[in-house]
């Protein structure tokens, strides 16, 4: 939530994610079908409504991916994106993991994630 929002509940990107998580709607709406909730897109920037779906989300990812960096990076560039870099040898040796992150944003945002993943793990 700190590196998609800042922890703003009413954050919303140029690309269209909305909330803490930055979920897009398209994907929030995916996540309530699999959990099998309704899906309420007034409520995306509803602290508590938008990190259920995104924790939703990230299970999800956890489940199809087998490492965390594959997975952060299919949070942040999509999960078909992702499946197509480990597909391609320029990016991934073994089609599991992750060589080399094509997308400067994306790396960055793994780099982010890691930061804050071992403040926050020394702060509790």
């Amino acid at each position: 939530m700190k590196a998609e929002s800042g922890f703003d509940e009413d954050a919303r990107s140029k690309a269209g994610a909305v909330g803490l998580m930055q979920l897009m709607p398209a994907t929030a709406e995916f996540v309530c079908e699999l959990i099998e909730i309704p899906f309420e897109p007034e409520r995306l920037t509803d602290g508590e409504y938008n990190a259920m779906l995104g924790c939703a989300y990230l299970q999800y990812l956890f489940g199809r991916f087998e490492c965390e960096q594959t997975v952060l990076c299919a949070y942040n560039a999509g999960e078909g994106t992702v499946a197509e870099w480990l597909n391609n040898a320029d990016y991934s040796s073994d089609g599991k993991n992750l060589d080399k992150i094509p997308y400067a944003e994306t790396a960055e945002y793994v780099k982010k994630v890691a930061r804050y993943k071992k403040f926050y793990s020394i702060l509790y």
